[in-house]
């Protein structure tokens, strides 16, 4: 017999290619759920506020020019990627950098990857917004990961809840989806264009 099963996102949800990272965080380690550019007119609020504004200068002149807009992005990336080194603890052991396709809420996410995490699991989140380019971390929990390939190797679906605490990062996330959704909408040939 089929259970009924309630609708729990808050949020609108998209699938995107992005890039990303995450890193455990120690049960014994003592981390903000805020991710840090959220804490302080530190460098990395700053920088997280400039992104922002590339953000949305590089959505508008995506609609006019998106080869200019793809190469700032690019460049966006590229500062963001040397912030993040910069930025970066020395010890820490976030797994690489990778691009992949994830569902992408304002809430939360869920991507494949190929180390399981226990429900419940803390993370330090690094994501990098396409075609924007734009760079977002986070804190979250693991809510699920489920085996979902054995060939050629084990994949996993790992889900995560971001921290509520994590207001710039969901608020950044849901203009995102936004914003990806009204882009696939002015797509010529798409099933939502006039």
């Amino acid at each position: 017999m089929a259970t009924d099963r309630v609708e729990r996102r808050a949020y609108f949800r998209i699938h995107d290619e992005i890039g990303l990272s995450y890193a455990v965080i120690a049960e014994d380690e003592d981390a903000p759920a805020v991710a840090e550019n959220e804490m302080e007119m530190s460098l990395a609020s700053i920088l997280a506020s400039v992104d922002h504004d590339v953000n949305e200068t590089l959505n508008a002149l995506w609609r006019e020019n998106n080869t200019a807009a793809q190469a700032i992005g690019l460049l966006n990336q590229k500062i963001s990627l040397l912030a993040a080194q910069l930025l970066q603890d020395d010890d820490s052991d976030a797994a690489g950098y990778e691009e992949l396709t994830a569902s992408i809420s304002g809430c939360g996410m869920a991507f494949e990857c190929a180390d399981p995490q226990p429900a419940d699991t803390r993370l330090r989140v690094s994501v990098t917004l396409r075609p924007s380019n734009t760079w977002v971390r986070f804190t979250a929990r693991v809510v699920a990961c489920e085996r979902i390939a054995e060939v050629p190797s084990a994949r996993y679906l790992l889900r995560i809840s971001i921290d509520e605490e994590c207001v710039e990062a969901r608020e950044r996330l849901v203009q995102h989806v936004v914003q990806r959704q009204f882009d696939k909408r002015d797509i010529p040939g798409s099933a939502h264009s006039s």
